[in-house]
């Protein structure tokens, strides 16, 4: 079932386009009885909510997705959200840190929180098999001894990926028959290339770039990282559980959630020795590899399923148009 996309276009809240798109959006809303809004994202947040104020509409649901300073968080924006909380029906964050980030930062009440984990479409992982994992590792030059680490992410400074390829060189000059790959692309591009050479690893580190299907990637991987700064509930590592991919991942937001304290293994942020000794008890041994990426894998196709994720968001929205009807 398709669902018609339209556009507003307001590049900036300074533009003067901006009253314009306030009068669209409340024509829109009058014109279709729109009693429910949801807004995504910091400007969404912002420009949704007041426009919905504007245009009489009932139930105003506001996301939160990020944690902590950092991205845009800053006093300016968050002066703005806390101000918007007065005509917000209720919030929906994507991990209970985030919920509690939201709660103290906004001066939001705790029974206008709602968590909602992420949640993709994961059909495509129940088809991953030993001969497609052999084929696509073949294709990237990873042999059958080797054990491939990877990250799937933005190449931006809030992923911290200099620190992965620092924790690379160790692992590498211990153990040779390691690889490494970053599938992802961005402004920090150019810097990593540069790390990866100044550390001689170019030969044994894939920069995938950016991929619009990171299935084969992740079939190829046996240990996958994160090690941002700062997550609210990462998309990358629900990926990574569902590839059956056991994960290091850096111990901040909403990662520790996200992998349950049981199927993967968090590091204190920034450590290089940390991360590095939880990424050695995968690499010798690979009953220990198997286990937590089987467990991971069930774990995260019964909990992440998309479908699943659309009842709940379905369940909130009848609970909130249930007090206005």
């Amino acid at each position: 079932m398709h669902c018609p996309v339209h556009i507003i276009n307001l590049p900036s809240f300074k533009s003067f386009h901006l009253l314009k798109a306030f009068i669209t959006f409340k024509r829109y809303c009058n014109q279709h009885n729109i009693v429910i809004l949801q807004t995504f994202f910091r400007d969404g947040n912002i420009f949704g909510t007041l426009a919905a104020f504007l245009s009489g509409v009932k139930i105003v649901i506001s996301s939160r997705r990020n944690y902590g300073l950092g991205y845009w968080h800053n006093r300016y924006w968050l002066t703005i959200l806390k101000a918007l909380r007065h005509i917000t029906s209720c919030y929906i964050a994507n991990s209970n840190i985030t919920a509690e980030y939201t709660v103290m930062s906004e001066n939001v009440s705790k029974n206008h929180v709602h968590v909602i984990y992420n949640g993709l479409y994961l059909e495509t992982f129940k088809q991953i098999t030993h001969d497609k994992r052999k084929s696509y590792r073949s294709l990237l030059g990873i042999k059958p001894h080797h054990i491939l680490i990877g990250i799937i992410a933005n190449l931006r400074t809030i992923k911290n990926l200099p620190l992965f390829i620092a924790v690379a060189r160790m692992t590498y000059k211990k153990y040779p028959h390691t690889r490494f790959l970053i599938v992802g692309d961005g402004p920090e591009r150019e810097n990593l290339q540069k790390m990866i050479l100044d550390y001689c690893l170019e030969h044994v580190f894939i920069l995938a770039g950016r991929q619009d299907n990171v299935y084969p990637f992740l079939s190829s991987m046996d240990i996958a990282i994160l090690c941002s700064k700062s997550e609210g509930f990462s998309n990358s590592i629900i990926e990574y559980m569902a590839a059956g991919l056991p994960c290091v991942v850096s111990d901040v937001g909403g990662n520790s959630e996200a992998v349950g304290y049981k199927y993967g293994f968090l590091f204190k942020n920034d450590d290089q020795k940390d991360f590095f000794s939880k990424l050695e008890l995968l690499i010798l041994d690979e009953q220990l590899r198997l286990g937590i990426g089987q467990n991971a894998k069930n774990y995260a196709l019964s909990n992440y399923d998309h479908k699943e994720i659309v009842k709940q968001y379905q369940n909130i929205y009848y609970k909130y148009y249930q007090m206005v009807a």
